[in-house]
């Protein structure tokens, strides 16, 4: 049995839109910020066309691992991924938008698929789960690359 869920996650950040662009194309330190995220293939930078692969682990313990590709990628406005493996199949697009130099608005839109291993879960169970894991990761992104500094 396969669950298709579709979602939207905006997040703001406060600094420009490069600084985040070039964050969330920095493979690197992608482990600091995804949850469960245990390794990453490559850390060379990221390109249009770009193949890795990245290992997971996944509620109760389980592993799980993706092949992604970048299918599109505009400095400093969108990144596109494609994952066609692994437990959980998505599409993913990070939309960029800076009204001002120190604030960018990150839009994850997103697409994926669950496979058998969480057929014992209601949809909306799932669909809260994976919004909170999306956004709890890009939170962690916008603090890693702007940390609050403690007021003397």
């Amino acid at each position: 049995m396969v669950m298709s869920f579709v979602t939207t996650i905006p997040v703001m950040f406060p600094c420009s839109q490069r600084k985040v662009f070039r964050a969330l194309c920095d493979l690197e330190s992608h482990p600091l910020w995804n949850i469960g995220m245990t390794s990453i293939s490559t850390t060379e930078p990221m390109y249009q066309g770009l193949r890795y692969e990245t290992t997971t682990v996944m509620p109760g313990g389980l592993p799980n691992v993706s092949q992604i590709e970048v299918i599109r990628l505009q400095e400093p406005n969108e990144i596109e991924l494609i994952s066609r493996s692994g437990a959980i199949t998505y599409h993913a697009r990070f939309a960029l938008a800076g009204d001002a130099p120190d604030q960018t608005m990150v839009t994850c839109h997103l697409k994926f698929e669950f496979n058998a291993f969480v057929v014992n879960l209601t949809k909306t169970a799932i669909e809260s789960m994976a919004s909170a894991r999306v956004r709890a990761n890009l939170e962690a992104l916008r603090a890693l690359i702007d940390p609050v500094q403690p007021e003397n």
